[in-house]
């Protein structure tokens, strides 16, 4: 561990430049003048400039009453997301021995996505699969970006892990063990009795139980003297509620969003609500059915669209996408 003007950080990479080389290959001038065209902030991180070049994201209005979402994950060319014996993303990323950055022009990729993000989506087989895995920035120059701009960023982003069994969960976990590590836990109304008062050491927690949308209103969330973890409690019925997810992060004041579970990425986008997703195509096949969505499969008709809005390449057989997804036939 690493202590980064008094911020906790449990894993701090040193990304020099030879670890993050990638070129553009391809830009979408039509789609980044739209995206320049609704984007607040239009500055970018002088080392993402350098390493990567510009990336701004556009303004959701506050009458959609919720955040802009952005999908994070690494595919083998065979569209796996791990091997069968080892699922890790990172074991995956490493495995291709033609990358010279040996995976880890990916893992900065995820730190900066996470560098604007108010919150991480993550899921409980990230958490079995990946026992190392917090969600935080990991790059030391990108977090400083975060800790000069108080106003927009918190340090750390929220953790938000929805589960369906919290029992199930690896409590010992760092993301569950770390007191500094903010936790947005959302679990379904029967499981209410499944976890105890202070489940972890470390993970004492607000619960607040949601019904209907004037009990958000209503809740008073998480003041300064009080704990940092958040356990909201959604009905079982339709477990999670999007509608009252969206008003959820909305009265967290959680603008943007990155989601690092493939089942949740698959999950929002069958709401219509992923906006974008980066993806990586690492040159490894691996077989096996370690398939993102092989569970959540959309009707014919009613296939998200995706709209290449960039593509960097990595040695020669890395493949690094930022895609703008359309939905109801690719219409805007």
């Amino acid at each position: 561990m690493m202590a980064l003007e008094g911020i906790l950080v449990l894993k701090t990479f040193l990304f020099y430049e030879e670890d993050i080389v990638m070129e553009k290959i391809f830009e979408n001038h039509r789609s980044m003048n739209e995206i320049r065209k609704h984007s607040k902030n239009k500055h970018t991180p002088d080392k993402i400039d350098k390493n990567y070049g510009e990336l701004i994201f556009p303004h959701i209005s506050d009458k959609a009453m919720r955040p802009y979402f952005t999908g994070s994950m690494i595919l083998s060319m065979d569209g796996r997301m791990g091997f069968q014996d080892d699922p890790s993303s990172r074991t995956l990323a490493k495995a291709n021995k033609e990358d010279p950055t040996r995976g880890m022009a990916d893992l900065w990729m995820v730190n900066v996505l996470r560098t604007f993000a108010d919150a991480i989506i993550l899921g409980g087989a990230t958490l079995h699969a990946e026992p190392e895995f917090t969600g935080h920035v990991y790059d030391p120059e990108l977090q400083q970006y975060r800790l000069e701009m108080p106003g927009q960023f918190n340090p750390i982003p929220w953790n938000i892990l929805i589960t369906r069994n919290p029992e199930n969960l690896p409590w010992q976990h760092p993301v569950l063990d770390t007191s500094e590590i903010p936790v947005l836990m959302v679990i379904p109304s029967d499981k209410m009795e499944n976890i105890s008062l202070c489940a972890g050491k470390n993970f004492c927690y607000q619960q607040v139980k949601i019904e209907k949308k004037s009990d958000i209103m209503k809740a008073e969330f998480l003041r300064e003297d009080e704990e940092k973890h958040l356990v909201a409690v959604l009905p079982e019925k339709d477990f999670p509620d999007w509608t009252l997810m969206m008003e959820l992060l909305n009265r967290l004041d959680i603008k943007q969003v990155t989601v690092e579970s493939p089942h949740w990425i698959y999950e929002l986008m069958q709401n219509k609500a992923l906006d974008e997703i980066f993806a990586t195509h690492t040159g490894v096949y691996t077989g096996g059915s370690v398939i993102p969505g092989k569970k959540q499969a959309f009707p014919s008709e009613e296939a998200p669209v995706s709209e290449l809005v960039s593509i960097h390449m990595t040695g020669n057989n890395v493949l690094m996408t930022r895609q703008k997804l359309r939905y109801g036939n690719g219409k805007k």
